[in-house]
């Protein structure tokens, strides 16, 4: 239960991932930081990038990716260039 998982993740986090649940479809393949990706399968039907170890191919692969993605020196071509090989439809980020 996310609400339970860790006390700094509530409120708009918690928003976020009830928006992707009624909101994603299942075409729908969103980028979070593993703090909240995980929860992404469970809300809904769309796919995290990165989600649980043990449910998401390339793991570590994408794991890194992701912290790539959401650190304040990483290009805007890298970020690009993860968005168009992953297929990413939805962005968000922990508040």
């Amino acid at each position: 239960d996310f609400t339970s998982s860790n006390d700094t993740q509530r409120g708009t986090d918690l928003a976020a991932l009830e928006w992707l649940g009624a909101n994603a479809t299942k075409d729908d393949v969103v980028l979070a930081p593993l703090e909240l990706g995980q929860f992404v399968p469970n809300l809904g039907q769309s796919r995290a990038v990165v989600a649980h170890w043990a449910m998401t191919v390339r793991y570590f692969e994408r794991r890194d990716a992701a912290a790539r993605f959401f650190a304040r020196d990483t290009p805007g071509e890298e970020r690009e260039a993860l968005l168009a090989r992953e297929g990413v439809t939805l962005v968000t980020q922990i508040a």
